[in-house]
């Protein structure tokens, strides 16, 4: 079967391939729980805060632009988080009633195709090296594990119409799209190859 990176925040990767096999087995995943959380990926917008703080010191006092741009941002980090869960469970919805025998994005562990630009996969999905420093190379077994593998890109519609969003998650679970970015979905047994 084909092999696979996974970046983790497992600590001890060295005494987890000795083990070797090893079993994704959680209800939720680490991902769907930070999904869950408004506080776990805060959004970066202080480019946009800038420019908006530069704006409004023209037409208002001090005071009044720091409590605007304050409402503001708290505005703005929960259309995030909002629209980011819209997505993710209209994403889940689609699968369950057209794609049921896929691994589902809730219960998953998440990899990237071996050899894949592991930075550019961080860099896209918010994996600092801080949170998730290490990455494994994994193999899932043959016919204890499923396995699936989607364009990511397909992910950046949580501005769009819940329509569009489930034309997308429709693509996503079909395995279309340019797999410019594919992420792969793993549910069940793997082995643990090594560190990379």
């Amino acid at each position: 079967m084909t092999k696979f990176a996974h970046i983790t925040s497992w600590e001890n990767t060295q005494e987890l391939t000795e083990k070797k096999l090893s079993t994704e087995h959680w209800d939720v995943s680490h991902y769907w729980k930070s999904k869950e959380d408004p506080n776990s990926n805060p959004l970066d917008i202080s480019p946009v805060m800038q420019l908006l703080e530069l704006a409004l010191s023209e037409v208002m006092s001090p005071d009044q632009s720091r409590s605007s741009i304050e409402t503001i941002k708290k505005s703005m980090i929960g259309y995030k988080y909002t629209s980011e869960l819209l997505k993710e469970f209209t994403f889940e919805e689609v699968r369950k009633e057209f794609f049921p025998d896929r691994p589902s994005r809730k219960r998953c562990m998440f990899a990237l195709p071996e050899g894949s630009d592991i930075e550019l996969f961080r860099a896209k999905f918010g994996l600092t090296k801080q949170v998730r420093k290490n990455v494994v190379l994994i193999e899932p077994i043959n016919g204890a594990s499923n396995v699936f593998v989607a364009d990511a890109l397909l992910l950046n519609c949580n501005t769009l119409p819940v329509e569009e969003i489930r034309e997308k998650a429709r693509a996503y679970w079909n395995g279309s799209g340019t797999m410019s970015l594919p992420e792969v979905l793993i549910e069940g047994e793997f082995q643990i190859i090594r560190s990379l």
